[in-house]
């Protein structure tokens, strides 16, 4: 409260977040108790859902830092268990500051903390993670989310950066699988959040999440976890709930060589195009036949891939799509 009171005093009308740190809904509620009144207006908190990179994180040697399983990381990472890791973190969150004006956002977060796991957090199932985790934050309230990044990161003991959205090099930078993901959400988080009915389960592989823009604009993107030994093309059958203004959408496809979560970010590409190391990006949209009147969009997908769908409604027809 004095680190409060000083800040406050030497600026008028400064608002305040916290605390910043591990999911602590104890502090959370403390804060949100002693705080809500008196200029603090979001809650900020670190998380890693998949836990440590390191069987023994407490290990100060790097070289004897021993890394858990890369292929069991990248399975976590794409099973429909994590939304039970990332619920529990929320409802943490949202408890806390319930019955007060406050927000919330993840101002730290990746996959697995320590610099992220090699084999995992650096290939393709991040950039398929991540789209799903973004638009699952956003969907259940969160105000924002901001990714840990860098070239090397860590506390006492720093390391290459594994969970990067991208890094340096020589000629400019490498964008990780990450980056692919981060940029794919970009493009279908335009507007507020739709609400959306996926027939089938999480568990056979088809996760989906819409936005409605001012315009009209309606963006689905629709991801295909199945990879692997389960691995099979979908047929996504999106019913948008409006007559559309065109008989045609637009698609574009987040997609790594032969659909394998395991691919580092040479084989990895969006809109038939890889980010370049000037940070240039030359991805295309394609277009999709739609069913104009019934304002339906049908579209095949490869294993392990993300599409986002662009379709505009009819403007006399918009008052039946509902936000959130």
């Amino acid at each position: 409260m004095a680190i409060r009171n000083a800040i406050a005093d030497a600026a008028h009308g400064a608002t305040f977040c916290g605390p910043d740190q591990n999911p602590s809904p104890d502090l959370d509620r403390a804060m949100a108790r002693d705080l809500a009144k008196r200029g603090l207006v979001e809650i900020t908190q670190h998380s890693y859902p998949f836990g440590s990179s390191y069987k023994n994180p407490s290990i100060k040697n790097p070289a004897q830092l021993v890394p858990v399983d890369a292929a069991k990381g990248r399975e976590e990472m794409l099973s429909p268990a994590a939304y039970e890791t990332y619920d529990e973190i929320r409802k943490g969150i949202t408890n806390s500051i319930s019955g007060t004006a406050l927000q919330f956002r993840l101002s730290e977060t990746n996959s697995f903390w320590y610099s992220g796991l090699a084999g995992a957090s650096d290939r393709y199932a991040s950039a398929l993670w991540s789209v799903d985790y973004l638009h699952w934050w956003i969907l259940h309230g969160a105000d924002g989310l901001n990714f840990h990044t860098g070239d090397r990161t860590g506390g006492l003991v720093t390391l290459p950066c594994r969970y990067a959205a991208f890094v340096t090099t020589p000629n400019g930078y490498e964008a990780r699988p990450l980056a692919y993901g981060l940029m794919l959400f970009h493009l279908g988080a335009k507007g507020g959040e739709l609400r959306v009915h996926v027939s089938t389960t999480p568990e056979k592989g088809l996760i989906a999440y819409a936005t409605l823009a001012e315009d009209g604009t309606i963006s689905v993107t629709v991801i295909n976890k199945t990879h692997g030994d389960d691995a099979r093309k979908l047929r996504a059958r999106v019913l948008l709930g409006s007559p559309l203004a065109s008989p045609e959408a637009m698609a574009i496809f987040l997609t790594a060589r032969g659909g394998n979560i395991a691919a580092d970010s040479s084989e990895v590409s969006l809109g038939g195009a890889q980010i370049q190391p000037d940070g240039s990006w030359s991805g295309h949209w394609a277009p999709v036949k739609a069913d104009q009147s019934k304002g339906i969009v049908a579209i095949t997908m490869p294993p392990a891939s993300a599409v986002v769908i662009r379709a505009t409604a009819q403007r006399d027809s918009r008052d039946h799509l509902h936000r959130y």
